[in-house]
């Protein structure tokens, strides 16, 4: 309740109910001025079910019966209704519904209607929580103001009740005084939401409002009752004084603290000022000492670094920059000081990069121990200077410069050094090289005739000379001319590195293999004493490493190694070079051993390599520090093998122009090339093995003749369980080939080279042998005076065992290049080797063409000279028959045939015709296989059968006599009769037996196509063949 005096409460009391009138008039005016949702809404009734009062259908119907209760109860009371109307309105309206009657259609949106439910009822819930809490406060609060207020209790209850409505139903969102209208949640959801709840948003918004209206009207109507507004108009201007009472004692006991406050602060403040004063007088005294001493450091470190004391001149230099970077921090006084110290580490970084050069130069290239004065874990490293480098290091280190000191200046300078050591190094050699010679030569009788010639002028006595007229080559030189150039000086490269070569190309192989090998020990010492240095520089800076904070140096270290080896070997790998044309001419057994010594050596340099514990930058593949002495040794390789292929090539040439085509014995020794060609060595000793225990198993009373006594050739060269002849060509090809398959297994990375140039040999010899036998070209040449079927027969044979040996080389060359190395390399070499190794398979068909024309040549033959028999056979008429032609009646021509008395009267043409059949058969038989001669008369004898046809279509006579209108004398049975005269004289022919009984099937039957006609001397009489066959003298079809 507010406070009011008396006087005014008694008036109070009066026009309370005036007041109450007044209010309930402008509570009437203001809903008059609302819209009709505003008056007839009632935000305490309204939609109870949406708004939560309803927790379902049953309540609503609940609520409705007790509606139609009251309105029962109510018309029963007032008498005034008229029964019949009631009566009239109940029809109407019907009966009032049960909950069971609504069931179907609550069943149609009970999904529906359970998450609607479920939405709504927490805020139901919540606002239930909250009422009954507001209840509970606002229950105390008016029962406390019931003592003290004369308004009725019901009142007050009302106006709390409406607060609490508006307070607890209106959304607090709404209450915030950063509202505004775009925040509502409406605008946060979809369109189509809002357009389908828009009645129930409207409505809901139209409650909130009203409630709010409702609350602020309850709570002007409560402080009209209780006058506040006059209470407060009345109270003014006291409470205007006593506040500006209250603000000038405020006000007075400020000036009062701050008078205090500054007496008590200002002597603590004069203390603090003498202090400070005190402690800026020692600074600057501080100072004052630390330039007098860096100004005295200056001359101290000049006289260090002249004395080449460089760690104590470091120790100084430090410590004088430590002072100036902290004790004498901003003081504008040292900055010519700081200049002159600048200058000085300048110098001080020079010098002891110099000296650490130098010295890292000499322990590197100066292959010696460790001098006097090292420590003994120097002394045991093996390097010299160890203790001074060690130093120079940690100097470098300190003043972080080891880095920029190995890379790139000790590079530099240790590569012109490096040239120069080498080259003095190989003078050296070569004057020891000719010191031996010579004291050899000393040894020798100077009487003796047969003294051996120097090594040197045996190199120039073999070297070829050259043709009149024409340049020596560039960079040799005569002997004359090399005795009277005067030497050149050490110091002049290009004159020195000529002298070098010269030099070089005089010696022998033997003495150039003693240089070479001591030239790669050089280099080998050399990486061995690299591996020691990086040792002492890498464990100098691991020292130093938490200290100067230098990054570890192992990469450094290993490319420097790299580098410095790469660069010996390109250097050796140059004077290899010199020697280039005297290399060429060398036997591969000789370069084999080179090979050798060189791959030893550089295997030493990658084991020396592996054991210096360097470690390359992540993503660094490293150098391979081989790579340029293995290119020119490759390329010398190639050179090699390409000077031994041309001789190859020209052996073959030579051997195929004085080649006659004649059969040769096998020597053994080629059996045994050609079981180790295709890796059969175990198959090809394991019968000389056997031999040889059978001749020891008979007795050791043998004479030794006899135990000795083995075949030393043999008629056939055995592949595989085939039998060829051969001819001294092949023997020399099958040579060269074994010869080009031991390159393959000594020179595994230029496989490919070998495989390359040997398919080059084969197709050379391929191709001359076809055009010195098929074009005739040994004729030409008058090597022979014709091409026999003979020599036909053996080029088949030499064809046939190339294309039987080819495969068997591939597989054998496959097993080779798979098992020389493992890696990327020998995969991509392998790969190479396998697409050049498929050319072999169209060599071979190459050879198998050539064999094939070799053998359609000699079915040739046989059909020219049966072009030349035919003429005379089929032109010129047969001689008259003997005999009675009634013997080709009945059983008499077969009585007759065994007793040998059939008289065929054979073509004298034919004689002939049986002789060169013969005879080239025997030739053949010699020198081919069953099939091959088998596959030649058969090609033959299908063109004798195409021509024979031919022939009889065209017009041939039959004169009168010797053909006659009988059986057995008309042309027809005449050449039947020949057809049984060359079965009768072929047919010992065994290995043609097939061939030829198929020629004379399709002869018989070009007779009986083309005679049978109404000639009678031309006529063929079917009696005469059926006796032939009969008697065996024909095929029977």
């Amino acid at each position: 309740s507010i406070w009011m005096p008396r006087d005014r409460q008694a008036e109070h009391g009066t026009s309370e109910s005036s007041k109450q009138a007044t209010w309930a008039r402008v509570s009437d005016e203001l809903r008059s001025q609302q819209s009709l949702a505003s008056v007839t809404n009632d935000p305490f009734r309204g939609s109870r079910l949406l708004r939560g009062q309803w927790d379902g259908l049953t309540d609503f119907v609940d609520t409705v019966w007790e509606s139609v209760e009251e309105f029962n109860d109510t018309r029963e009371s007032d008498a005034t209704v008229d029964a019949a109307v009631l009566a009239r309105i109940d029809a109407l309206v019907g009966p009032v519904p049960t909950v069971e009657e609504f069931q179907p259609y609550l069943e149609t949106f009970a999904d529906v209607w359970a998450v609607y439910h479920k939405n709504h009822r927490r805020r139901a819930r919540r606002v239930d929580g909250l009422e009954v809490k507001a209840l509970g406060s606002t229950a105390a609060n008016c029962s406390s103001a019931a003592v003290s207020s004369r308004d009725p209790p019901d009142e007050e209850d009302e106006a709390s009740a409406s607060a609490r409505e508006a307070h607890f139903s209106v959304p607090h969102e709404f209450f915030s005084a950063n509202f505004s209208l775009e925040q509502h949640q409406i605008f946060r959801q979809s369109l189509e939401t809002s357009v389908e709840k828009e009645f129930e948003i409207q409505s809901e918004l139209a409650g909130y409002l009203d409630l709010v209206e409702i609350s602020l009207f309850e709570q002007i109507r409560i402080a009209q009752k209780d006058e506040l507004f006059d209470s407060l108009a009345s109270l003014g201007e006291p409470l205007q004084q006593d506040l500006s009472g209250a603000l000038a004692v405020i006000a007075q006991l400020r000036g009062q603290l701050r008078a205090a406050q500054e007496h008590q602060l200002r002597s603590a403040m004069a203390v603090g000022r003498l202090a400070r004063r005190k402690e800026r007088v020692q600074e600057v005294l501080h100072c004052l000492d630390c330039l007098d001493h860096v100004r005295q450091c200056q001359p101290s470190i000049t006289m260090l670094l002249q004395g080449q004391d460089y760690v104590t001149a470091l120790d100084l230099m430090e410590s004088t920059m430590a002072a100036l970077d902290t004790s004498l921090k901003g003081v504008a006084s040292i900055k010519p000081t700081a200049k002159r110290l600048g200058e000085l580490q300048d110098s001080f970084d020079r010098a002891v990069e110099l000296e650490f050069v130098h010295h890292s130069s000499e322990a590197v290239l100066q292959l010696q121990p460790g001098e006097e004065g090292d420590s003994p874990q120097a002394a045991a490293s093996g390097v010299r200077g160890a203790h001074r480098l060690r130093r120079l290091c940690q100097c470098l280190a300190r003043r972080q410069n080891l880095r920029k000191a190995l890379n790139p200046t000790l590079m530099k300078i240790l590569m012109s050094q490096l040239k120069k050591a080498i080259k003095t190094h190989a003078k050296t050699l070569l004057e020891e090289l000719n010191q031996s010679s010579a004291g050899t030569l000393c040894d020798q009788d100077p009487d003796d005739e047969e003294a051996p010639v120097p090594e040197a002028a045996q190199a120039t006595q073999r070297a070829p000379s050259p043709r009149p007229g024409s340049n020596p080559p560039e960079g040799a030189e005569s002997k004359e001319e090399a005795a009277q150039k005067p030497q050149a000086p050490a110091g002049e490269g290009g004159h020195a590195a000529a002298g070098i070569s010269a030099a070089l190309c005089a010696l022998s192989f033997d003495s150039f293999m003693e240089f070479w090998k001591r030239l790669l020990a050089f280099v080998a010492n050399l990486a061995e004493s690299f591996c020691r240095y990086a040792a002492l520089v890498q464990e100098t800076s691991r020292e130093l490493a938490a200290e100067s904070g230098d990054p570890e140096l192992s990469a450094e270290l290993l490319r420097l190694f790299e580098v410095t080896i790469s660069s010996a070997l390109k250097i050796a790998g140059a004077l290899l070079q010199a020697r280039q044309a005297e290399h060429q001419s060398l036997k591969l057994v000789d370069w084999q051993k080179f090979l050798g010594i060189t791959n030893g050596a550089l295997e030493q340099v990658r084991i020396v390599r592996g054991s210096c514990r360097l470690s390359s930058a992540p993503g660094d593949a490293g150098v391979d520090v081989q790579a340029g002495l293995r290119a020119i040794m490759y390329n010398q390789t190639k050179s090699i093998i390409e000077e031994f292929h041309q001789k190859c090539l020209l052996q073959t040439k030579t051997v195929l122009e004085q080649e006659r085509w004649e059969r040769v014995e096998v020597p053994v020794q080629y059996k045994q090339i050609l079981a180790r060609m295709l890796g059969q060595e175990c198959a090809a000793l394991q019968p000389q093995r056997s031999a040889a225990k059978d001749g020891q198993e008979q007795g050791e009373g043998a004479a030794p003749d006899e135990q000795s006594q083995q075949p030393t050739t043999e008629r056939y060269l055995h592949v595989e369980g085939s039998h060829f002849l051969v001819v001294p060509a092949v023997l020399t090809l099958l040579q060269l080939l074994g010869d080009y398959v031991k390159l393959c297994l000594d020179f595994g990375e230029l496989a490919a080279e070998v495989v390359q140039r040997m398919c080059m040999l084969l197709r050379l010899f391929n191709q001359r042998a076809q055009r010195l036998v098929l074009s005739g070209q040994a004729v030409q040449h008058q090597v022979l005076k014709k091409i026999t079927a003979a020599n036909l027969a053996l080029s088949s044979q030499c064809c046939g065992l190339v294309g039987q040996i080819l495969p068997l080389m591939r597989t054998r060359l496959e097993e080779i290049t798979h098992s020389s190395g493992k890696g990327a390399q020998a995969a991509a070499r392998g790969a190479m080797v396998s697409a050049l190794l498929g050319d072999l398979s169209t060599i071979a068909s190459e050879y198998a063409e050539h064999r094939n024309a070799l053998f359609g040549k000699l079915s040739d033959l046989l059909r020219d000279r049966y072009e030349v028999h035919s003429r005379k056979w089929l032109s010129a008429p047969h001689a008259e028959a003997k005999g009675d032609p009634g013997m080709w009646e009945g059983e008499a021509a077969t009585a007759k045939d065994q007793q040998g008395e059939l008289q065929l009267g054979e073509h004298e043409a034919l004689e002939g015709l049986v002789k060169d059949v013969t005879a080239m058969y025997r030739v053949l038989l010699k020198n081919l296989n069953y099939d091959s001669v088998r596959k030649i008369f058969a090609r033959a004898f299908e063109d004798i059968a195409s021509r024979f046809e031919k022939r009889l279509l065209e017009d041939m006579k039959a004169p009168t006599p010797p053909y006659e209108d009988r059986i057995g004398r008309s042309l027809g049975d005449r050449l039947l009769l020949d057809l049984a005269y060359l079965q009768r004289e072929l047919e010992q022919l065994t290995g043609i037996s097939t061939p030829l009984q198929r020629l004379l099937c399709d002869l018989v039957q070009h007779l009986q196509n083309n005679l049978a006609c109404d000639d009678p001397l031309k006529r063929l009489h079917s009696g005469v063949l059926e006796v032939l066959q009969r008697a065996g003298r024909l095929p029977s079809p």
